[in-house]
């Protein structure tokens, strides 16, 4: 079994990365040690020690959600426009609405233009 300890440094060191500002490279690089990561990882530590990522990616989002040590959480992939064409910030926040003694009510808000 190979195990990498440290990916960002091996990385770094493969591509010849020299300054947080090589952005291209430095993109390169992330997109490479999540996808070995997801593909051909091992978890080293926990309940599901010993098993593939890509195998027990759906068992620990499960647990975690029924534990209530997560919630289910999505973010737009790409900028968002209202009809009019402004940018929109689409937040997602746990608000109570009406009595506090209620329980918790989940809202979208939307935010209108975002500056630039």
């Amino acid at each position: 079994m190979f195990i990498v300890q440290n990916a960002a440094q091996l990385m770094v060191e493969q591509l010849k990365i020299r300054s947080q500002k090589d952005r291209a490279l430095l993109d390169a690089a992330k997109k490479e040690v999540y996808k070995q990561g997801f593909y051909n990882g091992t978890l080293l530590v926990g309940e599901f020690s010993g098993k593939p990522v890509q195998e027990v990616k759906n068992l620990v989002r499960e647990l975690l959600l029924s534990t209530n040590q997560a919630i289910k959480y999505c973010e737009p992939e790409s900028p968002v426009y209202s009809r009019s064409g402004d940018l929109v910030r689409v937040t997602y926040k746990e608000q109570l609405l009406g009595e506090y003694s209620r329980s918790l009510s989940l809202s979208l808000s939307l935010s209108l233009p975002l500056p630039l």
